[in-house]
């Protein structure tokens, strides 16, 4: 599965599981961003849904812990 598909499919279980539903133009704007690492990825996800990652770290740590589990810290490294 691609690298994409991957972070569509995290996406929909973040929406699933905790109530981050992005609006679709969003997500085909996050999954082409190609951030290197995870915890950027996660933070334009708060940023998208209005929330500040810095003031939401237990959440926040959370919605990171979900995409480093499936994808790692580092996403996409050969292209970093």
């Amino acid at each position: 599965m691609s690298l994409e598909n991957e972070i569509r499919k995290l996406l929909n279980k973040i929406c699933i599981d905790l109530g981050f539903c992005l609006p679709p133009s969003d997500i085909e704007r996050i999954v082409l961003i190609n951030n290197c690492e995870t915890d950027e990825l996660v933070r334009d996800i708060f940023i998208v849904e209005g929330l500040n990652p810095d003031l939401e770290l237990s959440l926040f740590r959370e919605v990171k812990a979900i995409f480093i589990d499936h994808l790692g810290e580092y996403i996409g490294v050969e292209e970093c």
